[in-house]
């Protein structure tokens, strides 16, 4: 009653001391309206000031799923990525199909080329479109942008992953391969633990890219806390980006401070 008796003298400024407190959500949606029409049909400055812990909480269980996301499309493409790039590297490549007679230069030729293609493909395309094409074929929700962000960090990581194998010192190699070990041993105790700290450092750095990413996706209906940032950027309600801004913010440094650690442990 005292927003509408304000609103009908006509005042230049309303100053709205928590004006939905103790309100129930009904109650609290209808003065907010009121106070959105004082200002749009009657030109009125509002300035208000809102505690409303219940969007906080629904923000950050966003942020939660979007984190979630993030971290499954991870998994998906280090289980794609790792073995893939085992044959995008030519020194891998050589000790499981080992050989140099005509066979086996066509086999690995052709699957070297095949798994670069893969790699190529997968991240040349923006997680957005791998998004747009995964909500067109299992719809909306969090699994599109699971698909998305895992097909696009899978080429990203194979490319990363292969790149440090090669780079690998080749005397531990071919000193277990002399010793008539097999091509899954000589993986296991010569190039795996020279390549493991670049590893580790590579999949954290692109769970925070993932996370970040996982934000936007959310803008093509891909679940996460992106969806009501586009909504309320669709909106102008600035204070409502404002806030889910600060907790993307905030999340992305947390695990930053997390991955420096494990980084620090395993690097």
């Amino acid at each position: 009653m005292a927003i509408a008796r304000a609103i009908a003298q006509r005042p230049e400024i309303i100053l709205a001391d928590e004006p939905i407190s103790s309100l129930d959500p009904v109650s609290a949606r209808s003065v907010l309206e009121t106070l959105k029409n004082a200002n749009e049909k009657y030109g009125i400055t509002v300035v208000s000031n809102l505690h409303q812990l219940d969007y906080v909480l629904k923000y950050l269980l966003s942020m939660m799923e979007t984190v979630q996301m993030a971290v499954l499309a991870l998994i998906l493409s280090v289980t794609i990525a790792f073995p893939a790039s085992l044959f995008a590297s030519r020194n891998t490549l050589n000790i499981i199909i080992p050989g140099n007679h005509r066979l086996a230069r066509f086999l690995k030729n052709g699957i070297y080329t095949a798994v670069r293609f893969f790699a190529n493909l997968s991240r040349s395309i923006n997680e957005i479109i791998w998004a747009l094409l995964f909500v067109s074929a299992v719809g909306l929700g969090p699994m599109p942008g699971i698909l998305a962000l895992g097909i696009h960090t899978s080429g990203v990581l194979i490319k990363l992953f292969s790149e440090g194998i090669e780079t690998v010192q080749q005397e531990p190699i071919d000193a277990l391969a002399a010793t008539g070990a097999g091509f899954i041993k000589v993986i296991c105790y010569a190039v795996i633990p020279q390549i493991t700290p670049f590893f580790v450092s590579m999949t954290l750095y692109r769970l925070e890219s993932d996370v970040r990413s996982a934000t936007i996706l959310g803008f093509t209906g891909a679940g996460g806390i992106g969806i009501f940032l586009f909504d309320k950027l669709r909106g102008y309600e600035n204070h409502d980006v404002t806030t889910i801004l600060i907790i993307i913010v905030i999340t992305v440094a947390v695990i930053d401070r997390i991955s420096a650690a494990i980084r620090t442990r395993y690097t």
